[in-house]
């Protein structure tokens, strides 16, 4: 059955009766019902809701912890962005409050959810104060004050929060990339560790290099490769090793 999931005919037939639209909006009604029906057992301690966002479409699927079993689709909106209203409509679409699954997303989907208001604002992060546009200390202060509420008016909170902060978690691919982009974004490029990334990645042009258009799979290469450091100027080289 779990193979067969990867086959778009096994998994409708599955999934019949489990989903309805609502607008632009599809979605699961019944999660036990449809894991059932995929010969899973549903324990909502071993899932976990990771809602994915692009400039056309908003999709949430469940992802095991475990690994074992594969993704499940519950959610999915076209022409709709990852707007307050559109996320909230979705999960209380799919009785959220009934499973209390743990929240994966990107940080801007994140910020969303916690009620965080949009653009260029003084305090964007939902865990702590830390003050965006304070860039003297960006560098420098390495603890900042916890956010003990998100209380809507009040340091850039603009909506009632959807999930408590405890059920959040922090997108681990979305920070290696972050971290890589900004890293090799700032390295020289005539520099002989700029060289050694052409020549590691041959296949990857230039301008994409210039730009970190790089893969989970290559970064992880790259992190286990024990000569990327030798290739690297001092302060390159101290940057690397506090990744």
């Amino acid at each position: 059955m779990h193979e067969s999931l990867c086959k778009d005919r096994c998994f409708y037939l599955a999934a019949r009766g489990s989903f309805c639209q609502n607008g632009d909006v599809i979605f699961c009604k019944d999660v036990d019902s449809l894991l059932k029906a995929l010969g899973l057992r549903h324990s909502p301690q071993e899932w976990r809701l990771f809602v994915d966002s692009s400039k056309v479409s908003l999709k949430a699927v469940l992802l095991h912890n475990g690994k074992k079993h594969p993704s499940i689709p519950v959610g999915y909106t076209f022409r709709m962005k990852e707007t307050y209203e559109t996320l909230k409509h979705m999960f209380s679409s799919n009785a959220y409050s009934k499973h209390s699954w743990h929240i994966c997303a990107d940080l801007k989907v994140i910020a969303v959810l916690v009620g965080l208001q949009a653009g260029y604002n003084k305090f964007c992060c939902f865990l702590c104060q830390w003050d965006r546009r304070n860039r003297k200390k960006h560098y420098i202060k390495k603890v900042w004050l916890k956010r003990k509420f998100l209380i809507p008016g009040v340091k850039n909170v603009e909506n009632e929060p959807l999930f408590a902060s405890e059920k959040i978690l922090l997108p681990p691919l979305h920070i290696k990339l972050g971290l890589m982009k900004n890293f090799v974004k700032a390295m020289e490029c005539g520099g002989s560790g700029f060289q050694y990334l052409r020549l590691k990645f041959s296949k990857v042009s230039e301008a994409k290099i210039k730009e970190d258009i790089f893969v989970e799979p290559q970064i992880r290469q790259l992190m286990r490769d024990p000569l990327i450091e030798s290739k690297l100027t001092k302060k390159e080289a101290e940057a690397w090793k506090s990744f």
